[in-house]
């Protein structure tokens, strides 16, 4: 399918406002406004839910520690993904005690909340679910002294856990995995290169 041309909005003419080219230049700003709507739109979703598990962990921190262990770290984040079981739990009483209703009491709220955690999870048993970075003795205490504002969030660093290698960073993590690839990628070439010399 042929791409379509960018409609210009520049022209030298004055354009009759029943024109079609009046109702193409509608389209395109209109377009260009609902583009740039959604963009902020996930922005601002994002910044939602990176500011919601923020807040969790740091309602949740001990302020007497000087910093955390990374398995004291894996240990509050499985608690983390615990935070919905109580809403969850009342949600299904509700829905059990109307039975032959139809349809479920709270379904777009149960239905969100089980998505969420089962990507959070997914990504903490995989490629690390990212959370304010508990195991520096100075990030620590700078996450102390957040005022739980997104804006000054910052100086803060974040660093991803996983459930089997808690004390890697995402860094440490792709490092290890391009590691392993290049160590396949020349054993791989060395076969190879034995194979031609046996053939010859």
């Amino acid at each position: 399918m042929p791409k379509a041309f960018k409609v210009r909005s520049h022209t030298k003419k004055a354009i009759h406002p029943q024109s079609r080219k009046a109702s193409q230049l509608a389209r395109a700003a209109h377009r260009k406004e609902k583009i740039q709507r959604k963009k902020e739109e996930r922005s601002q979703l994002l910044e939602a839910r990176v500011g919601e598990k923020c807040r969790w962990f740091f309602e949740h921190i001990d302020e007497r520690k000087q910093r955390y262990a990374a398995e004291e770290v894996r240990e509050l984040i499985e608690e983390y993904l615990q935070r919905f079981d109580a809403e969850l739990q009342k949600i299904e009483q509700l829905n059990n005690a109307v039975k032959g209703r139809q349809g479920r009491i709270y379904a777009t709220k149960e239905d969100n909340m089980k998505t969420i955690i089962s990507i959070e999870s997914e990504l903490f048993n995989t490629g690390g679910l990212e959370v304010p970075d508990l195991t520096s003795a100075k990030n620590f205490e700078l996450f102390k002294e957040w005022n739980c504002d997104m804006k000054c969030f910052s100086p803060i660093c974040m660093k991803a856990f996983t459930k089997s290698c808690p004390t890697e960073s995402r860094s440490q993590v792709l490092e290890t995995r391009e590691s392993i690839d290049e160590e396949t990628e020349d054993r791989d070439k060395k076969l190879e290169k034995e194979d031609m010399n046996c053939s010859s």
